[in-house]
């Protein structure tokens, strides 16, 4: 019951953030916390219009946002389709490098770089940020 109250949380999201553009003031979404008090961008930041872009197939557009977000996005395709197997069939989940503490561990740190580089004031660091 929990899974398909998920995944319809996921569905009225996807569609929310496929109907609504976050640039659009008039639209409810969140603001990010740590670029409200710091003025630098987080790893997370444009993340909400980088998934609005890439619901409209707007690739360009959504890597302009939020470039760690859309080479991740294939990632946690497979991580999301591993879960609703799991959910679902009760398929165990692969033992593999992607479901492995290492993928973790890479992906913290890759985190981590992208938050940094990404507020570096020079070329070609500035194409990291997000967009005003």
């Amino acid at each position: 019951m929990t899974a398909i109250g998920i995944l319809i949380l996921v569905a009225v999201l996807l569609y929310y953030f496929y109907s609504n553009d976050p640039s659009d003031k008039e639209n409810i979404y969140l603001s990010c916390t740590f670029k409200d008090f710091t003025g630098l961008d987080c790893p997370g930041c444009g993340g909400q219009r980088s998934v609005h872009h890439l619901l409209h197939f707007e690739w360009a557009e959504a890597f302009r946002y939020n470039a760690f977000f859309v080479l991740l996005t294939p990632y946690l395709a497979i991580l999301f389709y591993y879960e609703i197997r799991r959910m679902f069939w009760k398929t165990p989940k692969p033992r593999n490098f992607l479901t492995s503490n290492k993928m973790l561990w890479i992906f913290l740190i890759s985190l981590l770089v992208f938050g940094i580089i990404r507020n570096l004031p020079f070329y070609p660091f500035t194409l990291l940020a997000t967009p005003s």
